[in-house]
């Protein structure tokens, strides 16, 4: 094998793989969210191994075997850690959706390994185009990016009756701040994350109803307005109010 060419084994696995290959610098790494570093982690780690054991490149990785990479794992069960405990298991080919994700993840490897990929070379896209083609015939729904079915109003509502927000002796703040938490994020369709950031002098009630800051989220930094809901179980801006008075 050329020597001038890296080749991925179990020692090198560990550094390679890790988080620091993803950023540089104490600011760049909070440029993804957590989850995202994650996968990443998780698809580098996995394309690292299957050239191991076949002992192939990896930097700078041979076309031909991403693409057979890809192939693999769109056709084939494979064995993987899952879990909290990272153990090993079976798992099935990879959805459309995945394997995008994987192919993103190498070349965003070589990027920072300031070496050259092209995931557009003729055996990576003819191949990608091939897995897509009998994917959207075999399992159409795979090709369709998967997205969870959104709550609804009557579940919304089930949800709020089953939050106490009294107790014995005065009110359940934990109860009021989730009740809040919920028909705030509903109604603004809010993002966890932009949630989380919303701090008291981001809120300013008004006549019709309240106002929000949203200091971060992915399309930037916005207002938001919310007005009254119709029923006072549901309402969010009462549920809001309610909350803040309460816990001072």
């Amino acid at each position: 094998m050329e020597k001038d060419l890296i080749v991925v084994t179990p020692a090198t696995l560990e550094i390679v793989g890790s988080e620091q290959a993803f950023y540089t610098n104490s600011y760049t790494k909070y440029s993804k969210a957590r989850n995202t570093l994650d996968a990443y982690q998780s698809d580098w780690a996995d394309f690292h191994m299957w050239c191991y054991k076949r002992q192939c490149r990896c930097f700078p990785a041979d076309p031909k075997d991403v693409a057979d990479y890809l192939e693999d794992r769109a056709t084939n069960r494979w064995i993987g850690p899952s879990g909290k405990n990272r153990k090993d298991v079976e798992k099935s080919p990879l959805k459309w959706n995945t394997l995008e994700r994987r192919l993103t993840t190498i070349g965003k490897m070589h990027k920072h390994m300031k070496l050259p990929f092209n995931r557009n070379d003729p055996a990576i896209e003819s191949t990608m185009k091939g897995i897509k083609r009998k994917l959207s015939e075999e399992l159409p729904c795979q090709i369709i990016e998967e997205r969870k079915d959104p709550t609804l109003i009557d579940e919304i509502r089930k949800m709020v009756q089953a939050i106490p927000v009294q107790r014995e002796g005065g009110p359940h703040l934990i109860g009021m701040r989730d009740r809040a938490l919920l028909l705030i994020g509903f109604s603004g369709a809010l993002r966890r994350s932009e949630i989380a950031r919303i701090r008291i002098e981001h809120v300013k009630f008004v006549r019709e109803g309240v106002e929000l800051l949203i200091p971060w989220s992915k399309t930037g930094r916005r207002d938001l307005a919310i007005p009254y809901g119709s029923n006072h179980e549901t309402c969010p801006v009462r549920a809001l109010k309610d909350w803040v008075e309460a816990s001072g």
